[in-house]
C-alpha cells in the first residue's frame, strides 16, 4: 500500500514543514484531505497551509495521533 504523509508547511515553502503536524493519510485521499483541512483553516496560523508529502518510515516517530479520513465525500479526524 502506497502512504502519504501530511503536515502544516510555510506558504511559498512547502518543504519546510513541522515535524510535530505530520500525520499519516491513505495515498487515494491524501490531496483531497489536504485540501479540506485548507479550506476550513484547521489549525493553521498565517502563512501555513496544509500540503501531502511522501511517507517516509523516518516520519513515522514524528506521525501525531489524530486519524483523518475521507468517508462519502465528508472528512472525518479522530483524536486517539
Amino acid at each position: 500500500m502506497t502512504r502519504k504523509v501530511i503536515a502544516k508547511a510555510c506558504k511559498g515553502a512547502e518543504y519546510l514543514f513541522s515535524k510535530a503536524s505530520v500525520h499519516a493519510v491513505p495515498a487515494s485521499s491524501a490531496q483531497r484531505i489536504a485540501d479540506a483541512l485548507n479550506d476550513a483553516g484547521f489549525r493553521l496560523k498565517d502563512g501555513e497551509v496544509w500540503h501531502v508529502f511522501d511517507y517516509d518510515p523516518f516520519l513515522h516517530e514524528y506521525a501525531g495521533f489524530q486519524k483523518f479520513y475521507i468517508n462519502r465525500g465528508r472528512l472525518f479526524y479522530s483524536e486517539s
